[in-house]
């Protein structure tokens, strides 16, 4: 039997900008700016998202 071990949401965003940042550096086009500037807010977006389900969380607690 495999066990799945759980990632945390930092770990997971590692992975996943990573994996973007790969295939961000494979484009060589002009396009390449705009690729990594859509993964930047891209993740500023998903943080935000995370931050708010945290203080949501924390509204709750208090």
């Amino acid at each position: 039997m495999r066990t799945t071990v759980q990632k945390s949401p930092e770990e997971e965003l590692r992975e996943i900008d990573s994996k973007l940042a790969r295939i961000c550096l494979q484009l060589q086009s002009p396009r390449t700016k705009v690729c990594r500037l859509t993964l930047l807010n891209d993740r500023q977006h998903r943080l935000n998202l995370e931050a708010a389900k945290l203080a949501k969380q924390l509204r709750f607690v208090n």
